[in-house]
């Protein structure tokens, strides 16, 4: 059957779509995992059967972030193809075609199928209803029809094919044309100055549950996205000690790649799906955590290195391995469990040694109720202080010694709601959810507070009804966030759903801004209009802002697998955890973990607040390797002066084919800047290509100086970059 396919190929007569390896969500993978989708799809049309495609064709997803545009045109798709708008609950787009513009300010021709159906019957009743509806008749020529089986494939049977043939010119019906739908594709572009603008996301207004459903595969899932960039960061630093695992980490990808198929990663699929998808993405972290354990160094148990493979420095909390008691020149702390921790100071794709020493003593914490004169339970450490009520466990205010003032906070609030939809169980939340909250009042039922030099905490059993939420609150020396490690125990619920919000005190007109893949996105507060009412659940990858219009006064949440938020009236309320019993009657069901973490900005602006790097930390901490790594083994032949700033490494790796270094960097804070990076003798040279590594787009010849870095012959490359700009970097070595 393959072979016969092949060969229809071949004559023309089976056209091949989409572009990307599955038909994937577009709002819970992470920008590399969308880049990795066109990577490898596209790479097997080429290879496989020597096509390119060139139209990104997405019928049934739900929902599109506002920077596919600009992924989508470096990896050399110009089209974008739905049906999917149509499942609008309040609003509809404007035009069927149109000119959609990221968050960059790429644009791609989009197409929205006037009939509203994959499942087309190619009848001239349902073809006279999508000619009604169609838009834009007097600029186009004619519409797309997904006619067939397109639910589950299948495609057009004879039938549907013979219909088509009556309709070619049947009096009172459109007239059908037969083609290729590229041929249809490639006439937008001469209609591109009639036909409207749509910019930002394609927000679904539907579907919203699916930002939540299964929270235990989002979570393996965000893990797995992190454990694969990785393993290929600390191959291509450390590439003198192994080599360069290409196949295994294809495959690995692929395997994620498949899991997020957009029935699968957002939750919509029958039971057996996920008992499949749960071997999977614990295969995927086995495999990634073997390859990294081989990277490691003799084995002395007196001396661990930690890498930091992030394009981004921070302060990091370690635990140190079992038995280690303390650190030679390092303070330790010790929790009365007896873990033992320290806290690193990284730079961008930094690394720190760290000696044993059986002699060095660990610094012991404090126990006891934290309760000050007025009966708040007190955290503290070092120069930030945050009280929570004793009754209920919730945030009341959040002090750092660089404040003018605490902020007064209604933090940590947990709510429990009914959650009935109209429709779609496991895929959809509805807008009066919001007066189906249960009359549960959040009881403290026990805490204590652990002081330390380095970090405290306030361990916590909050009570919600029958439900136990245990938290355990933390905050560290030198670190922004405040973070809320959650445990939910024994969630076994039926249509319920779970939330925390935390709003705060003085904030007048916010502005909502939530990351996206590659970047970020303002979302709206208010419900002025039909269409900021219909975003009442809206979608965030590793954080979400508000802050006042000026910037000067906010807070932010970031999360370590989250993804539906509620942002109206200037709250943050996260939706944790769902309980649909159609299509898994079992969904989420059982016991949870998570994070979330609360930064402060007081008196600076968001932009300089750091946000995007402590998400990026709580997201990837350092990975441990056994053994003295000396310098010279985690040497990249690039120095980045500039990261961490508006800048961050989105991966680093070795090319598909070759043995070149390719990195991705990202302005990610929506400014125009200049990146700077410092290439050593060994570089031979350095080409910004596609993200598909297929062909070279400038060689950066004129944008190098030489220079003398300590006695050394180097190039300086500084290379503009517009508000979140994406740039794929290839860097060729000399023999």
């Amino acid at each position: 059957l393959y072979e016969r396919i092949r060969q229809r190929i071949k004559e023309g007569r089976w056209e091949l779509q989409g572009g990307t390896w599955v038909e994937m969500d577009c709002n819970i993978p992470c920008g590399e995992s969308l880049v990795r989708q066109f990577l490898h799809g596209k790479n097997f049309y080429r290879d496989e059967f020597g096509i390119e495609v060139r139209n990104l064709w997405l019928p049934d997803t739900f929902g599109y972030n506002g920077n596919l545009p600009q992924i989508m045109k470096l990896c050399r798709c110009d089209y974008f193809v739905t049906n999917k708008m149509a499942w609008n609950d309040t609003n509809r787009i404007p035009s069927h075609a149109f000119n959609w513009v990221g968050i960059d300010g790429t644009s791609v021709m989009a197409f929205l199928t006037p009939e509203g159906n994959y499942n087309a019957p190619m009848t001239p009743a349902f073809l006279n209803q999508g000619a009604s509806r169609f838009s834009c008749p007097e600029i186009l020529p004619g519409f797309l029809s997904l006619y067939g089986i397109g639910d589950g494939g299948g495609g057009p049977a004879e039938e549907y094919v013979e219909r088509a043939l009556r309709c070619a010119n049947l009096e009172g019906c459109p007239k059908v044309r037969l083609e290729r739908a590229q041929q249809f594709l490639d006439t937008l572009p001469r209609h591109r100055d009639q036909l409207p603008s749509w910019h930002g996301d394609l927000y679904l207004e539907n579907h919203r549950g699916t930002l939540t459903t299964h929270a235990d595969i989002k979570r393996a899932h965000r893990r797995c996205e992190e454990l694969l960039l990785q393993t290929e960061t600390l191959h291509v630093l450390l590439r003198n000690q192994a080599p360069y695992p290409r196949e295994t980490l294809e495959g690995l990808w692929k395997k994620l790649m498949l899991n997020q198929f957009h029935d699968i990663l957002p939750g919509s699929a029958i039971p057996e799906v996920y008992e499949s998808a749960r071997r999977d993405l614990q295969d995927i972290q086995n495999k990634c955590q073997a390859l990294c354990d081989k990277l490691g160094f003799a084995k002395d148990t007196q001396n661990v290195t930690y890498f930091n493979t992030l394009g981004c420095g921070g302060n990091f909390l370690l635990e140190l391995p079992p038995g280690w008691t303390g650190l030679k020149n390092n303070k330790c702390q010790q929790t009365p469990e007896g873990r033992i921790f320290c806290i690193g100071n990284f730079s961008p794709l930094g690394r720190e040694l760290y000696r044993r020493s059986d002699k060095a003593k660990p610094m012991k914490m404090t126990v006891d109720d934290g309760l000050d004169n007025n009966g708040h339970i007190v955290l503290h450490c070092n120069y930030r202080t945050a009280c929570f009520d004793p009754n209920s466990g919730r945030l009341l205010t959040v002090y750092d010694i660089l404040d003018p003032a605490p902020s007064t906070f209604d933090g940590n609030c947990f709510a429990l709601y009914r959650d009935y939809p109209t429709c779609h169980d496991a895929w959809n939340v509805e807008p009066f959810y919001k007066g189906e909250r249960l009359p549960l009042q959040q009881r403290l039922l026990s805490h204590s507070v652990r002081t330390g030099p380095l970090f405290s905490e306030l361990v916590m059993e909050i009570a919600l009804g029958d439900l136990r939420i245990r938290q355990t609150v933390r905050i560290c020396r030198d670190c922004a966030p405040v973070y809320f490690h959650t445990q939910v125990e024994n969630w076994r619920q039926d249509h319920r759903m779970l939330r925390v919000s935390f709003r705060k005190d003085g904030l007048t007109n916010p502005v909502a801004t939530c990351s996206t893949p590659f970047g970020a996105i303002e979302q709206p507060t208010h419900a002025n209009t039909s269409w900021e009412e219909a975003r009442f659940e809206v979608p965030m990858q590793q954080w979400v802002d508000v802050s006042e219009k000026d910037d000067t006064n906010g807070f932010a949440i970031l999360n370590d697998s989250k993804y539906g938020v509620s942002v109206q009236d200037g709250a943050v309320d996260i939706d944790l955890l769902r309980a649909p019993t159609y299509p898994d009657p079992t969904a989420d069901r059982g016991s949870h973990e998570f994070t979330f973490a609360l930064m402060n900005h007081v008196g600076y602006e968001y932009r300089r607040s750091e946000v995007t790097t402590w998400a990026k930390a709580l997201n990837r901490p350092p990975v441990m390797l056994w053994g003295d790594a000396p310098a010279h083994a985690w040497k990249l032949p690039l120095d980045f002066p500039t990261l961490g700033l508006n800048f961050y490494v989105e991966a680093l790796k070795k090319a598909e084919k070759g043995e070149d270094i390719i990195f991705r960097v990202a302005e990610q804070r929506g400014q125009a800047e200049t990146l700077q990076f410092i290439a050593d003798s060994k570089v031979a040279s350095v080409t910004e290509c596609d993200m598909l590594e297929w062909e070279d787009l400038n060689s950066l010849a004129k944008m190098r100086h030489a220079m003398q870095q300590n006695g050394e012959a180097k190039f300086n490359y500084k290379i503009p970059f517009h508000p979140y700009e994406i740039k794929t970097f290839r860097v060729r070595m000399k023999k």
